[in-house]
């Protein structure tokens, strides 16, 4: 392996911990939608709580934590991305949207 396939590797795996999937899921004819990959936004250990407080409120729905991952009760594809775009400043690329 030369060098220049090695730092290609390095970049790519560099971008692959900082993508966010939101994925939509049909459990028990309830659709939920799940965020995974947002707690590499803050060091802090609220900030999953905070965040999902502040999208059950605007979203008017219930929402958990589980393994780091934010679950919202629902469909919200479109408003979570919107959310992490306007309010966190993520760059569409970075973000993969599953099941929809």
């Amino acid at each position: 392996m030369n060098l220049s396939n090695i730092i290609k590797n390095k970049k790519t795996e560099a971008i692959q911990e900082n993508i966010i999937t939101i994925q939509l899921t049909k459990l028990r004819n309830k659709y939920i939608t799940s965020i995974e990959g947002i707690s590499y936004l803050s060091s802090d250990t609220d900030f999953l709580k905070n965040t999902s407080v502040l999208l059950k409120k605007q979203l008017c729905c219930g929402a958990s934590i589980k393994n780091n991952n934010i679950e919202l009760q629902g469909d919200h594809i479109e408003a979570v991305k919107k959310y992490l775009i306007n309010e966190h400043k993520i760059d569409i690329k970075t973000i993969i949207i599953k099941g929809k």
